[in-house]
């Protein structure tokens, strides 16, 4: 069957299950058959006969990585005092969404997205469409609002829906800052023509030139299209619009822009605007404006101090708002650490308002199949193996051999070779493009562009030596695997065939398939596999430009291979199509410039299992401190702003500081930012673990871990249990130092904030926190299910004890599927009383009295004089009402969850150091008088 084929009648498949509707494996499969059945009607050709067993499978498989992709939530946040209503949808009707029906057709269509997919596209971008503003508004507005989508999440498809909605509502001009280099601001106009103009700008600006549909253009009748003022080609040009006496006036509809954020662009931009447009009385374009800026943490923000100036982007950013009567400024970012930091203050009569995300903030839905800095470099990863470390005594040198190209290298210094792993890298990637043309031809499974990049130095020039010295590289090895290749069995392990014998290495190294695989590839694909691959440095010339225009290449049908050389112009923005291999070693400070440089994060449909990623293991270490502690932190605070419905000029925002050695951001975007000890107490308070982490090899290592740590308090006494009122095993005077390394080894959700394992482990051995006790909280008696079935005990070693877990009900969290919550919305494992363990009768009665017998908190339980501090340990037998819900722990009989009791002072507590922004500061300090 022709790929062609198998694509219809995927399509097919996919576009017969309803967006709002989830279907059973079964159902699925069901659906395949029907289909199969029918493929040569829906083929239209006869000559179609039954489907082979392999092609069924074929398609199952692929509709089922299409149809079983989930998403978490979008989160929306709006000032109460500024929220809109739901304008867009009442006032915009569906059949006039000329625009975004075209764009929705597109994605369906020639993307292949699937109707789940669209309708969460749809959904997301109404939304946000509906806190921009509404231009067909009477009065003047000016709003500010924040998009944050992780990095190569699809933030281009979202505000391309945004665009295209806006030009449907009514906006008369979208002006898109593309990043501050021109291979992105190149990109971006490219995409849009293809997925918001419909039609090939090339050379052409304003209304003229000749009409050449492309993209959605293709999915109308083209009554309708936005006239572009920059092009494929070019960015604005006062002179090519003027010369066509081109004004926002004269266009009924939409007018766009996509520019540079260079200040000599900007500044164009300002005076063409002034000079060539009519004004109403308030001396300001009576039109609406949609700025999407793009990488707004990047350039965009003032740096400046408040008494100043602002830099002069920034500065050129607001004249262009403050041009027109309405105007609405949408930052898109990823890394939106710097945006948290604009003073909220800042309004001045030449420039406007400063760019604070007054009105709203979205953070974007992040679908299952998507691979970012948490799925790769996170404690529950299971993509260990896409990880490579380099060596470094190679590439940075020893004391007796100098390094090859070392962090602190000159620009003048001469580079002669490249560094071994490196070598290694490029063979793995000729070898993965070998892989994939057999997939094509057996599975169906096409890449039509492959990529690899090598970033390892911020030199232009030395970008131009790589290139050089890999182009000559796979000129060589283009030579032994044409002469060598056809004789595969016999020189394989032969040295003297070269890159064969290499390549051959690679693929022993890192597949595990047979060696009548390796076999297979080299002699009927290596050859043709490697042939057009070509490194091209990726800078302003010709030729990097036409190697990243992935739009006309796949117009052509023409795949892009090529290796990309690079420094800065590959750490914002820009997407390498079919990115399989990335050599990464840089020099980074900062939190957002580590993540921004992450081009290998995105979506790696059907070749997921071929990414790779060669890096230090410094680099692996600060990725996973920011996956581990920094986002999911900063992702928390924006859950509660959301469930406290306040607005981001209501509630202040804070970033951990002190992570790995990296600073937050650059300190001139800090300007406004203070340090702050944010305290985490601890006395008097029973901190439990109510939220795990929903993977089987997690669970298993905490059940390992508590099992093991009991094994160690036997030479302790069990006491009797009759004093504390409840049932379970009791122990006194565990030691600190064991307790501690149980808590460092549990594991839990990183969201979690309140129980941070290595954290408190520390807290404990430095403030020789000892003579613990600790309390199994489990049934004596044997428990059952509400059927009758009994729950299993759990035997504890070495003592001859059984211990019956509780039942108990679990969920996931609707948000984040990795989050096994054993409670619960609570915040609570035990009940109110646990923290009375180890209190006597006495003691009990004692805080009773002294509390006059009211409902006894976890502190008045803990602030007894002379108690010791507690761990309890809880034995879960794990009930689902959602079998789904079930499915990644259906092999384990039960789960633990633990708590730690801290006697004492409640305002003793540890602290940890974050940034925080003017209005956090002000929730904290209430408007107190700061020094500049």
């Amino acid at each position: 069957m022709k790929d062609i084929q198998f694509d219809i009648l995927l399509r097919v498949i996919v576009d017969s299950i309803p967006a709002e509707e989830s279907i059973t494996e079964s159902d699925l499969r069901n659906q395949v058959e029907s289909v199969s059945n029918l493929a040569s009607l829906f083929l239209r050709d006869p000559s179609i006969g039954l489907l082979s067993d392999e092609i069924k499978t074929e398609l199952f498989q692929k509709a089922k990585e299409k149809v079983y992709i989930n998403w978490e939530p979008a989160i929306g946040i709006y000032d109460k005092r500024t929220r809109l209503i739901p304008w867009f949808e009442e006032s915009i009707p569906e059949s006039n969404r000329y625009f975004w029906n075209r764009y929705k057709e597109f994605l369906l269509k020639k993307k292949n997205w699937s109707p789940k997919q669209v309708k969460e596209l749809d959904d997301i971008s109404s939304l946000v469409i509906n806190q921009a503003g509404n231009p067909k508004s009477e009065t003047e507005w000016n709003r500010y609002g924040l998009v944050i989508g992780e990095v190569q999440s699809g933030k281009t498809a979202n505000y391309t829906a945004f665009c295209n909605k806006a030009a449907d509502a009514g906006y008369d001009v979208i002006i898109i800052l593309a990043g501050i280099s021109e291979s992105l601001r190149f990109q971006t106009q490219t995409r849009l023509d293809m997925e918001f103009a419909g039609r090939e700008t090339g050379s052409t600006v304003g209304n003229s030139g000749k009409f050449f549909p492309t993209g959605v253009g293709l999915f109308a009748n083209q009554q309708r299209s936005p006239a572009n003022c920059t092009s494929a080609n070019s960015d604005f040009s006062i002179n090519l619009l003027e010369g066509q006496q081109f004004s926002l006036n004269g266009w009924k509809e939409t007018t766009f822009f996509v520019l540079k954020k260079h200040v000599k662009v900007l500044e164009n931009v300002v005076t063409w605007l002034t000079k060539n447009n009519e004004v109403g009385s308030t001396g300001k374009i009576e039109k609406t404006l949609l700025l999407i800026d793009d990488e707004s943490d990047n350039a965009s923000q003032n740096t400046m101090a408040q008494e100043c100036n602002p830099t002069k982007t920034n500065g050129w950013v607001r004249k262009i708002l403050n041009q027109f009567t309405k105007s609405s400024y949408m930052a898109i970012t990823a890394t939106p650490f710097a945006n948290i930091f604009v003073d909220p203050d800042v309004d001045d009569k030449d420039f406007g308002a400063g760019l604070f995300p007054k009105d709203y903030l979205f953070k974007l839905a992040k679908s299952s199949n998507y691979l970012g800095v948490n799925e790769i470099f996170g404690d529950d990863s299971k993509l260990e193996n896409i990880l490579v470390e380099i060596n470094l005594n190679q590439i940075e040198g020893t004391k007796d051999n100098p390094g090859i190209l070392p962090l602190s290298h000159k620009k003048d210094s001469k580079l002669e070779s490249l560094p071994d792993d490196l070598y290694d890298a490029l063979r793995y990637f000729l070898l993965s493009n070998a892989i994939l043309d057999r997939l094509e031809k057996e599975k169906h499974q096409r890449l039509l562009h492959r990529s690899m990049l090598v970033n390892i130095s911020r030199f232009i020039i030395k970008h131009d030596e790589i290139t050089v010295l890999i182009n000559d590289w796979l000129l060589q090895a283009r030579a032994d695997i044409n002469n060598y290749a056809t004789l595969a069995e016999r020189y394989s392990s032969n040295q003297d065939s070269g890159e064969l014998y290499e390549i051959h290495r690679i693929w022993q190294k890192f597949f595990n398939d047979p060696e009548s695989c390796w076999i297979d590839l080299a002699l009927n694909y290596l050859s043709e596999a490697i042939k057009s691959i070509e490194a091209v440095p990726v800078n302003q010339n010709k030729q990097a430009k036409e190697a990243l225009d992935f739009e006309l290449a796949t117009k052509k049908n023409e795949g892009h291979r090529f290796i990309y050389i690079g420094g800065f112009a590959l750490a914002r923005g820009l997407t390498l199509e079919g990115l399989i291999v990335s050599y990464f070693y840089r020099r980074t400070c900062c939190y957002d410039t580590l993540l921004q440089m992450g081009r290998w994060f995105g979506y790696r449909p059907n070749y997921s299992d071929l990414v790779k990623i060669w890096m230090s293991k410094d680099l692996m270490d600060s990725y996973h401190d920011i996956a581990c502690e920094v986002l999911p932190d900063l992702y928390n605070q924006i859950d509660t702003m959301n469930e406290t419905n306040l607005s981001p000029i209501d509630f202040g925002l804070m970033i951990r500081n002190n992570v790995s050695s990296l600073e937050i951001t650059a300190r001139n975007k800090m300007r406004t930012a203070r340090d702050y000890m944010h305290p985490c107490e601890i006395r008097g308070h029973l901190i439990e673990t109510p939220r795990l982490i929903n993977k089987k090899g997690i669970i298993r290592q905490n059940n390992t871990a508590v099992l093991n740590f009991l094994s160690t308090v036997l030479c302790y006494s069990m006491n009797s249990n009759t004093d504390y009122g409840t049932k379970g095993l009791f122990w006194k005077g565990v030691s600190g130092h064991d307790i501690a390394s149980l808590v460092k080894q549990f594991r839990v959700h990183p969201w979690h904030l309140s129980f941070q394992s290595e954290t408190l482990a520390e807290y404990i051995i430095d403030n020789e926190i000892t003579n613990w006790d600790l309390y199994i909280a489990g049934n004596n008696e044997p428990s059952f299910l509400g059927d009758g079935i009994p729950i299993q005990p759990i035997y504890i070693k070495g003592i001859n004890q059984e211990i019956n877990p509780f039942p108990r009900k679990m969920d996931l969290n609707k948000q984040n599927a990795n989050m096994l919550r054993v409670s619960g919305s609570k915040l609570k494992v035990g009940s109110g009383a646990m923290a009375r363990i180890g209190l006597s009768e006495d003691e009990y009665k004692n805080v009773k009295m002294k509390n006059d017998y009211k409902s006894l908190s976890d502190s008045m339980l803990l602030n007894v004089e002379g108690r010791r501090p507690l761990l309890i340990i809880y034995p879960l037998k794990m009930l689902f009402e959602n079998q789904i819900d079930g499915e990644e722990t259906k092999d384990f009989e039960y789960v633990f969850a633990i708590g730690l009791g801290f006697p004492g002072d409640k305002n003793q507590s540890i602290k940890r150091q974050y940034k925080i922004n003017l209005v956090k500061a002000r929730e904290l300090f209430e408007e107190e008088e700061y020094d500049e």
